[in-house]
């Protein structure tokens, strides 16, 4: 590229023409790469980035073809455009890339307007503070613009420019010996991208280089730019980063964990660690099953999501896993601290390259609280009855037909008891249907407070009650039901100042241990027991000891 003749550096034309050449035509190159990947969030900011540089590059190219001072001056001036947007914008690119926290309005602000000071000076150069008065240098082949810069550009381009390199190279740095484990080998290549024309610039303005005019700070972005398709092409830096967290992870609602090939932690969103308290970024790049060893509900969901997938024989993974149900304990927890049990959904989906190739995993929670008490409130309501708060007649005979089971299961006895309301029609023909409401709400409390923890009772329609009693024989059954008549003959309901004595007719029927009975036929023969004590004068307990009955209704689910 130079030669020394007679003690001067001479300078080879074509080749350093080339070189540019060379350098813009990878610019290009990754231009259309990166417009290749223009829906990811990072693309536009490299593709600024290039943008810069390749004006920068075709600017000094023909700086170096110029042969007056007024056509180098005027091919010098877009190089600082070129060359300031480059650092300004490749600071906020490897931010995003690396998922800083965004900097405040005034920060911006004030980052773009010194920008653009800097850009008016160094075409309007005022009072020759920017750049001193320009002369040509045809010591050599070429003749370069030889130029005293002043101090606009030593106090305000050069700490601008490289101050913001020098941030993004911090920056880099911190991402990649604490940052995801998907993202430490690109920003290793990028920190070297950025150092490299960091250095060579210092170099050449210090004036330490052997050759007095030519930048090679410029050349040395050929090399810079290398590194960048190396981080896109071999690193995926347009495929899974954190700044998926700015548009997509951190607007999420549902927590959203994402782990790479090996199961290590690489991102997750505020609403994960709202869940999980464990996922803090110092556990970036540590195995998830070791960060959220606390939580074994969390890991036996990722081990049942992900079994069907393996069950399934996909060989390739890339089938997604079975939603999984668990329940976590969400809150603040420690001294005054409200813990709320919350359920959640869990699926695993792989995260894959355009390529087919399986990158890691994205494990999604979703929040289903709301849908399962609404769930359970609606269940609650189909198996109670709104108006006493016992069982409905559906549920009643569900759970009693498991207590037959048990019983016939056990030899076990069994006794069911139907009880009606003595003259209820004239109790709402006289006090209205409010206080009918209030003797069967009356009535329900009443019953539900003299039967054992373990029976079942229910209304069975209108003002009809059925309890079915597990483990009794007809005596112990008879001497309940006489009880149970003789509270309620005390009860005293009073509606709008008047007062109502009910009193209801009971029916018992009995099954011995060992007896091979049905629930419909129990039923039955309390039902006739039911209108025997109505036909023997209400208010009183009566029973059959009719085993025709009981066998004609043999069980029919044996």
């Amino acid at each position: 590229m130079w030669s020394d003749r007679g003690g001067r550096l001479s300078y080879d034309y074509n080749l350093l023409l080339t070189l540019h050449v060379v350098s813009a035509a990878m610019l290009v190159a990754l231009l259309a790469l990166v417009a290749l990947n223009r829906r990811e969030p990072l693309a536009p900011w490299l593709a600024s980035v290039f943008a810069a540089l390749l004006l920068w590059t075709v600017a000094y190219a023909f700086e170096l073809a110029s042969g007056s001072v007024a056509d180098k001056i005027a091919w010098a001036n877009p190089q600082f455009i070129g060359a300031t947007l480059m650092a300004l914008l490749w600071f906020y690119a490897m931010r995003r890339m690396a998922a800083a926290r965004r900097l405040p309005l005034w920060a911006n602000v004030s980052l773009w307007f010194v920008c653009l000071v800097i850009i008016v000076c160094a075409f309007a150069n005022p009072g020759h503070l920017f750049r001193g008065q320009p002369v040509l240098d045809r010591s050599g082949p070429i003749a370069f613009l030889d130029a005293d810069y002043g101090p606009l550009y030593f106090g305000l381009w050069m700490p601008y420019s490289y101050g913001l390199l020098l941030a993004a190279l911090l920056t880099l740095i911190r991402a990649s010996l604490h940052g995801p484990q998907l993202v430490r080998a690109r920003c290793r290549l990028l920190t070297v991208a950025t150092l490299l024309p960091m250095l060579v610039g210092i170099l050449f303005i210090t004036g330490a280089l052997p050759w007095p005019h030519f930048n090679p700070a410029i050349s040395s972005l050929s090399v810079s730019a290398v590194l960048c398709a190396v981080a896109l092409l071999r690193y995926g830096l347009l495929d899974l980063t954190p700044l998926a967290r700015e548009t997509v992870i951190e607007q999420l609602a549902d927590p959203l964990i994402v782990t790479d090939a090996r199961g290590l932690l690489c991102d997750f969103n505020p609403a994960a660690r709202r869940v999980l308290p464990e996922l803090r970024h110092e556990e970036l790049g540590r195995p998830l099953a070791a960060v959220l060893s606390g939580h074994p509900e969390v890991l036996r969901a990722l081990h049942g999501s992900r079994r069907v997938a393996e069950d399934s024989g996909a060989e390739d993974g890339l089938t997604g896993g079975e939603q999984q149900s668990l329940r976590l304990e969400v809150g603040a927890g420690g001294a005054g601290g409200l813990v709320d049990l919350r359920h959640f959904t869990l699926r695993v989906t792989p995260v894959v390259r355009r390529t087919g190739l399986r990158i890691g995993e994205a494990i999604m929670l979703h929040d289903v609280t709301r849908n399962m008490r609404l769930y359970e409130e609606a269940r609650r309501l189909a198996s109670t009855d709104e108006l006493t708060g016992l069982l409905s007649r559906r549920r009643l005979l569900e759970l009693g037909l498991r207590e037959v089971v048990r019983a016939r299961r056990h030899g076990q006895g069994l006794c069911v008891m139907l009880l009606d309301v003595d003259r209820f029609k004239l109790v709402n023909d006289r006090h209205g249907h409010a206080a009918g409401d209030a003797v069967l709400r009356a009535l329900g409390r009443c019953v539900r407070s003299e039967l054992r923890e373990c029976d079942l009772v229910g209304r069975y329609g209108g003002d009809e009650f059925c309890a079915v009693l597990p483990g009794l024989d007809a005596a112990a059954a008879w001497d309940i039901a006489e009880r149970l008549r003789t509270a309620i003959s005390r009860l005293v309901v009073e509606h709008e100042g008047s007062l109502i004595r009910p009193t209801v007719s009971v029916g018992v029927a009995s099954a011995t241990r060992g007896e091979d009975v049905s629930l419909d036929g129990l039923m039955r023969v309390a039902d006739e027991a039911l209108y025997e004590a109505k036909n023997s004068g209400r208010d009183r307990v009566a029973t059959t000891s009719s085993e025709l009955a009981l066998c004609e209704e043999t069980a029919r689910v044996r």
